[in-house]
């Protein structure tokens, strides 16, 4: 019986192994795809590109003179851009599979970048489910807006010396959460907002700028604007700033770099973020959460904010006074809280705290959460700490 049951844990060891060295030399069949693009075409097909690793370094990456302009442009050094278009995003991404030599693999998925005409499409909710239910795809992967074609925006987008696609694509997403202009969202948390009904997403928007026009929509006033034709040089094209604002799953909106500042001062999600007011320049710091309440009116409800900030003026010098800067806040708080009620958009996410009010799940599925919030007041109060310098 000893002997029976070592042979049998000896089988079992093996058979590990072999699992094991299986796994590993599948890696060896597969491409990983860092992007993914959708685009609506002719006779309303659409178009799936992907951005794959072809497992070169950017330096051993081949450099043969292309057969044509059109491989040229799709060929990126270690990555390839390839694309198929079909009737639906399942023959299309079924053409992809079969005309590749090895199996795509998607869970190396950085970003998803939609084109605009396609995303205010009514089609996109089910796109949004179609990727999501795609094997392999991470969750985690960021949804992208580009103000024009997607597959011309990935072409763009290229690292920067030394640094591989991924990599810079996951470095460059972490650096926008952080400087606070740019929407931030992944698959995943703009399908819960959908299916959950409680908040709307504000997508990372994009575009190519191609230098040829550098006029800022508001010279005054930083990030007061979108992007693909910013003031400035680089050997990145690409451009983030502002975002798309979906609402249950359909882009219906943009908001500025400026607009999504204040958006995340409101939601708490940021320690910094710049405001400008009569021609100065602030860097607004949170010093504690900001407090959000809704209070049940006799008709309707209100909303109310208090946020608790810190200012530092640019320069070093105050060019108003700090009474001055707290009206100039709160009036561009709430003008961005009216702006997202004129939509019926929720991207602050106040839903969520509402359906706290509701003793059941069925009490809130029958509530009219969008149009409670497009008609609520609203009062928001800055509390406003003053640097040194004043």
């Amino acid at each position: 019986m000893a002997k029976s049951i070592r042979l049998t844990a000896l089988a079992l060891a093996a058979l590990l192994c072999l699992g094991g060295c299986s796994e590993s030399a599948s890696l060896d069949e597969r491409v990983f795809a860092v992007v993914m693009t959708l685009d609506a075409v002719e006779e309303g097909r659409l178009r799936l590109g992907v951005q794959i690793n072809t497992g070169a370094s950017a330096q051993s990456a081949p450099e043969s003179a292309p057969e044509s302009a059109q491989q040229s442009a799709l060929q990126q050094g270690a990555y390839y851009l390839l694309s198929t278009t079909g009737q639906d995003y399942a023959q299309a991404l079924t053409l992809l599979r079969v005309t590749l030599p090895r199996q795509l693999d998607f869970s190396h998925l950085q970003e998803l970048v939609v084109s605009e005409d396609l995303a205010r499409s009514q089609a996109m909710p089910g796109l949004l489910r179609d990727v999501l239910r795609t094997d392999t795809v991470r969750p985690g992967a960021y949804l992208l807006v580009a103000r024009k074609d997607a597959l011309d925006f990935a072409a763009h987008q290229r690292p920067f010396v030394g640094t591989r696609l991924s990599e810079y694509l996951a470095l460059r997403m972490d650096n926008a959460r952080r400087q606070g202009g740019v929407g931030i969202a992944t698959l995943k948390e703009a399908w819960t907002d959908m299916e959950a009904n409680r908040a709307d997403t504000a997508a990372t928007y994009a575009a190519v700028n191609d230098f040829s026009a550098t006029v800022p929509l508001t010279p005054d006033a930083a990030l007061d604007d979108l992007p693909g034709h910013l003031p400035r040089t680089s050997v990145n094209q690409t451009e983030y700033l502002g975002a798309a604002l979906f609402c249950q799953g359909v882009m219906v909106g943009a908001v500025t770099g400026a607009g999504m500042a204040l958006t995340h001062l409101l939601r708490g999600d940021v320690r910094q973020a710049p405001f400008v007011t009569q021609g100065a320049t602030f860097m607004l710091t949170q010093r504690r959460a900001p407090r959000h309440t809704i209070i049940k009116e006799v008709q309707g409800y209100m909303l109310r904010f208090e946020l608790y900030l810190a200012a530092e003026p640019g320069g070093g010098l105050w060019a108003v006074s700090t009474d001055t800067l707290q009206s100039a806040l709160e009036q561009a708080l709430t003008d961005q809280l009216l702006f997202y009620q004129s939509l019926g958009c929720d991207p602050v996410g106040f839903g969520y705290q509402a359906a706290t009010l509701f003793p059941t799940l069925q009490a809130w599925q029958a509530f009219d959460w969008r149009t409670a919030f497009a008609g609520a007041s609203v009062q928001v109060r800055v509390r406003l700490t003053p640097g040194e310098g004043e």
